[in-house]
């Protein structure tokens, strides 16, 4: 066989290389979309471990301030840390745990806290658990 005219090779040659670098471009628009979307996400999450972060440190204070006590309820406590919700528009915070003990005749308290923070719609959120030793007899 002879193929004097290359034309039609040549054709189908350009076609199946213009396939190959349409689906590596399409493939390298999509892991950069997909990245980005990971990245947005992950903002989210630190934006709210902040916020879980900042709330922890008000909880400690109105421990420290004595406006929070091992013989307030959860009530007590959602009450306390809602002015600080107040202030924060886009999340939305809310104590889920709240337990405190007394020990050594009542010269330490140990106060554990359980904080949820939710960013507005999204589903990101963070969960921070912490425990405060309050020492009374120094």
């Amino acid at each position: 066989m002879n193929i004097r005219n290359n034309k039609g090779f040549s054709l189908v040659t350009t076609l199946v290389l213009s396939m190959v670098a349409l689906a590596f471009i399409s493939t390298l628009a999509y892991f950069v979309q997909s990245g980005s979307q990971t990245t947005a996400s992950l903002g989210s999450y630190k934006s709210s471990l902040d916020v879980a972060k900042g709330t922890a440190d008000f909880l400690i204070a109105g421990v420290r301030d004595n406006q929070v006590g091992c013989a307030d309820n959860i009530t007590k406590v959602t009450t306390f840390i809602s002015r600080y919700d107040n202030e924060t528009t886009t999340h939305d915070i809310s104590v889920t745990n709240y337990e405190c003990k007394s020990f050594d005749n009542d010269e330490k308290e140990l106060y554990i806290f359980t904080i949820e923070v939710n960013r507005g719609a999204n589903q990101e959120k963070s969960i921070v658990e912490f425990g405060y030793l309050e020492d009374f007899s120094s």
